[in-house]
């Protein structure tokens, strides 16, 4: 018979588990020396089996992982729902991921103005004390005085992104990121749901990021990113491994993309499709391959805006 007392004292005792996704509060459990069973059997219950049920997307074939040296970071504004100021306002923060490590950074903002924002990035510059090696964010970032802020201290500011590096379809964000900024809201969202006429937004947002940060990763071989971004050495071995990673993935893409081969474009899912790839109807060329990705040329010898990654394209 499975006892499953032991979950429930893992929950009293650190309360903030609850605020946890099923993946990551298995592999709390696991290493307090759950079993399986118990684990299994928690999740099987009818309240805490239909909260944790949720949709997981395909993964593509020829997955390529976004990756960087240490203390290169993902930016981005974040735009939280108006109930959580209980303001005309959407209450919003200031959010830095470091890539390889995925230790997250956050700053409530009082706008979206560049002064705000870039007031706020001093804050992140003097908090992580390292010198920054790059920043990687949407066009908001690429205003004029956001990039001399960062010229002054050579820190590149790249924003011409792929947008196969977005989490999903139709988003500006970028894929760390956002995948982040998905996990953090969650736990925002289950501490409103706990108490909203108590919730404090800047105080669950503390709340999210430290937990977060203490968690372990699933890309991270079981580190957590305050472990690995600790560790200069650690962070570097797997930005390293990735590279490797991918290396050996695009040998075999070159097995069947190359140049002169006929392509279809991997479309933007539409609002609410949740399955299957849409390809484009029109057939492209590959014309030249830049790093890991693809220039492509239309039917009429057009060379098209920008790049495209292998898990974009359809061999035809």
């Amino acid at each position: 018979m499975v006892n499953e007392d032991r979950f429930d004292k893992l929950l009293h005792d650190n309360p903030d588990y609850t605020l946890l996704s099923k993946s990551r509060l298995t592999r709390v459990a696991r290493d307090a020396g759950i079993s399986k069973n118990e684990i299994h059997a928690y999740f099987q219950r009818g309240s805490v089996k239909q909260q944790n049920e949720q949709f997981k997307p395909h993964r593509k074939q020829y997955f390529l992982k976004i990756t960087a040296p240490p203390y290169t970071y993902q930016i981005d504004v974040v735009i939280l729902p108006k109930k959580y100021a209980k303001k005309k306002k959407h209450p919003k923060f200031l959010f830095l991921v470091d890539i390889i490590s995925r230790k997250a950074f956050a700053y409530p903002l009082k706008s979206n103005k560049v002064t705000d924002v870039l007031s706020k990035y001093e804050d992140f510059v003097q908090e992580v004390g390292e010198p920054v090696h790059q920043i990687q964010g949407d066009d908001f970032f690429s205003s004029k005085t956001f990039i001399e802020f960062n010229d002054k201290m050579f820190v590149p500011v790249i924003t011409d992104i792929a947008k196969s590096d977005h989490i999903t379809g139709n988003s500006n964000k970028l894929g760390i990121v956002d995948r982040a900024v998905r996990t953090i809201k969650k736990i925002m969202t289950k501490i409103y749901e706990m108490d909203p006429s108590s919730f404090k937004w800047k105080s669950a947002l503390r709340r999210a990021i430290t937990l977060y940060n203490n968690t372990e990763h699933s890309g991270l071989a079981g580190a957590t990113p305050n472990e690995m971004f600790d560790d200069y050495d650690f962070s570097y071995a797997k930005y390293k491994a990735d590279q490797k990673y991918n290396r050996d993935i695009f040998n075999k893409v070159l097995r069947n993309i190359n140049v002169g081969t006929k392509v279809r474009i991997l479309k933007d899912r539409k609002k609410f499709q949740k399955e299957g790839a849409v390809y484009s109807k029109h057939v492209y060329t590959v014309a030249s391959i830049v790093g890991y990705r693809f220039v492509l040329h239309n039917d009429r010898g057009e060379e098209l805006v920008r790049k495209y990654k292998p898990d974009e394209l359809l061999v035809v």
